[in-house]
């Protein structure tokens, strides 16, 4: 009798099962794991997630929803890891984080029956947004001064973005030149869909960046390159010189040049300039290169103009107003021999017409008592 209760007693124990779902691998652990059958699941199930695709950018949080939702007993698994369950929950959201191919399953119970459904994640990527900068500048700078309406500036690639492991060619349209007012609210710029950007002559204040756009599986994701700050400052005046055309005497010097209203301060530099012709000038060669000039005796009327140069980026040199100095005129004197032809006409021009030309009758050199002047 003592042998016949030990013999069921064991006949019991090793009757008990390893329980498994078929399809997805997800255990149900039973007493003893030497044995194991599979049981079908026969609940039709159905698992979704709020991603389109099923594809997620790198940190989105999703959520998963399964059907039917008159069951018990909902697991929900990341690659066989049980993360919520079991309870009546038809939903499960993840924020941790997910990789590429990660495996969700659910599993449910319903009326003594059983359900799976699965699906795999899809990754879309951006592994780099890559960086951008003003050519013929370092790389690290960024920010930079232009002056109003300058059509220089260059925007360029020092390096190219990657999306999902591969490199983006230069005059792919998932890049986007974006430009802002103020650093936090974007726009793209028509047209500006290529690694390097040159903008139009800029009139105000702007930032802008280069996005890389990626959309997979109908997943859109976006990466921001760095950001570059344009500053626009307005065009160099050149000023107005407040002298008066001069018209000096015989061994008289030119009174000094001033300007008003034209541009001073940091980042600016004059050179004076002259001319023949007041139409082709050359730097004057005297180290004239102060604010205020002034001019050495002349031996004709000669123009002069004070330029001003700005080191912003794109400024034009801007001539101030022309200033005109007329030396004093040497006249020859005119010798006749009596008797004078009648009449006698002497004719003077004054290729200037600014002074006043004054003749001077003289009889072996004494003017005649009656003579006028």
């Amino acid at each position: 009798m003592k042998k016949s209760y030990l013999f069921s007693y064991l006949a019991f124990c090793l009757t008990i099962p390893l329980l498994y779902i078929s399809g997805d691998d997800v255990p149900f652990f039973g007493m003893h794991n030497t044995t194991s059958v599979s049981v079908a699941a026969t609940v039709t199930t159905t698992l979704s997630s709020s991603v389109s695709g099923n594809t997620f950018f790198e940190g989105d949080a999703i959520t998963f929803s399964t059907t039917p939702a008159d069951g018990t007993n909902y697991r929900f698994y990341i690659n066989g890891i049980l993360k919520q369950g079991p309870d009546n929950s038809t939903t499960f959201t993840h924020t941790d984080g997910f990789f590429d191919g990660d495996r969700v399953t659910v599993t449910l119970d319903k009326a003594g029956d059983t359900g799976t459904a699965s699906l795999v994640l899809t990754l879309n990527q951006i592994n780099d947004s890559g960086r951008v900068y003003f050519n013929d500048f370092p790389v690290a700078q960024s920010n930079i001064k232009i002056c109003n309406d300058y059509t220089g500036l260059q925007l360029v690639s020092s390096i190219a973005a990657n999306v999902n492991g591969n490199i983006i060619p230069a005059n792919d349209p998932r890049y986007q030149w974006m430009s802002s007012p103020n650093g936090v609210d974007w726009n793209a710029i028509i047209g500006a869909n290529q690694e390097s950007f040159s903008p139009n002559a800029l009139g105000e204040n702007l930032f802008l960046r280069r996005d890389v756009i990626s959309t997979l599986n109908g997943t859109t994701c976006i990466g921001h390159s760095n950001v570059l700050e344009v500053e626009v400052e307005s065009p160099v005046n050149g000023g107005i010189i407040a002298q008066p055309d001069q018209v000096i005497c015989i061994g008289e010097s030119p009174q000094e040049l001033t300007v008003n209203d034209g541009a001073s301060g940091a980042g600016i530099s004059y050179q004076w300039q002259k001319s023949l012709d007041n139409i082709t000038f050359a730097d004057v060669t005297d180290n004239a290169i102060s604010s205020s000039y002034r001019p050495a005796t002349v031996t004709q009327t000669t123009y002069f103009r004070r330029l001003t140069k700005s080191t912003t980026v794109g400024c034009v040199d801007a001539p101030s107003s022309v200033h005109r100095i007329t030396p004093p005129y040497i006249w020859t004197r005119e010798c006749l021999t009596l008797p004078i032809p009648s009449p006698f006409v002497m004719e003077a021009s004054h290729p200037t017409n600014l002074q006043a030309v004054h003749w001077q009758w003289v009889n072996r050199g004494e003017p005649p008592p009656a003579w006028a002047v």
